[in-house]
């Protein structure tokens, strides 16, 4: 099964300064950090000469560490002997990245309903001060904004693929009157492949966000009054006969469910242009699903003649893929079957028609033959 959702979204735009990180590889910063981490998240100058610099003088032991610090990945004991992981240089001992930092005037896109990081987008300016377009006002960085931007350990920026980490913002900046339109096209697989692509004044994707196919199959489930027809423990939706409005759907026993303006509270705090949940296996609903279901695959199935005995095998096979229904379901006559296709083209005799009354035929003709022959 896939998900698939759409939605443009309203971006808003903001000059702020900031103190980023940007990743890069340290590789001697590294091997600090995840020593650290293996001796119980500490280390000292004096663990640090003997391990990683030929017992080297201990004042270049402290300075390295010192360097460590600046850069957030360590933070020196109250006593002054040793220095322990900061939550960055955890992250940086488990992952090999370093977060560089930058302090720089940067025009962010960002947004906060869900559905994408809230970072969409973070471009050094290289200026002191703040842009004087007439589209940008004055704005003062609310704490919300504040704590969700530095509160994550890191964002991915969609067009560039940087990874960037942001330290501090200040108070001040200012804000863009006019939004940044973003057209969202997110896949989710119940393989566990997911894929977002962004396109309009944003462009790029992500390949790497953490939402649960199934949660987001539940909670879409749910805003289209479905959820009721779920059957989690056999994994299909039941569903009426004439629900189902392709020979695919019926052949296959899956359908594709396809609704605009969606209003769920899993992906979006707001409502989701389209959704399509593709090939979600389904089953009759009620018995009487089962057996209309049952008779329109014995007549559209049929691709060779069949002997009342090749009949029997054909029509059980069908049969038992109606589960918990097989046992209820009958197979009309061959002969029956073949007036039902004749009725429904009308009076017209196709292929499937003859397919279950030709064998008959010719074995009447057979017999009738024989006895001609024993006469004379």
């Amino acid at each position: 099964m896939k998900i698939l959702i759409e939605k443009e979204i309203s971006a808003e735009v903001f000059m702020l300064m900031m103190e980023i990180g940007k990743a890069t590889v340290r590789k001697d910063i590294i091997s600090v950090v995840k020593l650290a981490s293996e001796n119980g998240g500490e280390v000292s100058p004096e663990i640090l000469c003997q391990e990683l610099l030929n017992d080297r003088p201990e004042n270049v032991g402290r300075t390295i560490l010192n360097r460590c610090c600046d850069e957030r990945l360590m933070e020196w004991t109250d006593d002054g002997k040793s220095t322990r992981l900061t939550r960055d240089g955890e992250a940086s001992a488990e992952t090999g990245i370093l977060y560089q930092a930058m302090r720089d005037i940067y025009e962010i896109v960002y947004f906060d309903k869900g559905l994408i990081p809230c970072l969409v987008g973070c471009k050094g300016t290289g200026q002191s001060e703040f842009s004087q377009k007439s589209s940008f006002k004055e704005y003062e960085v609310n704490s919300d904004i504040k704590n969700k931007l530095t509160q994550e350990i890191s964002f991915t920026l969609p067009e560039t693929k940087e990874f960037i980490k942001v330290f501090s913002i200040e108070r001040k900046g200012v804000r863009s009157v006019i939004g940044k339109k973003i057209k969202v096209s997110y896949i989710l697989s119940d393989e566990g492949h997911n894929e977002l692509r962004l396109s309009g004044d944003v462009k790029g994707q992500y390949s790497d966000l953490e939402y649960s196919f199934h949660e987001g199959f539940k909670s879409i489930l749910k805003s289209l009054g479905r959820n009721k027809d779920w059957d989690s423990k056999n994994g299909y939706l039941k569903v009426s006969f004439t629900d189902l409005t392709s020979d695919k759907e019926r052949r296959n026993f899956i359908q594709d469910i396809s609704e605009k303006k969606v209003v769920e509270d899993y992906f979006c705090e707001e409502a989701l242009d389209k959704v399509t949940l593709k090939e979600v296996p389904v089953f009759p609903r009620t018995l009487e699903d089962a057996r209309e279901w049952f008779v329109w695959l014995l007549k559209n199935e049929i691709n060779d003649y069949l002997e009342e005995d090749q009949y029997q095998e054909y029509s059980e096979k069908i049969r038992q893929r109606f589960g918990r229904f097989a046992e209820d379901l009958e197979a009309p006559a061959s002969k029956d079957l073949a007036e039902i296709i004749k009725r429904e083209s009308a009076g017209k005799f196709p292929d499937k028609y003859w397919y279950l009354v030709a064998p008959g035929d010719l074995r009447r003709v057979a017999v009738k033959g024989r006895k001609i022959t024993e006469v004379w």
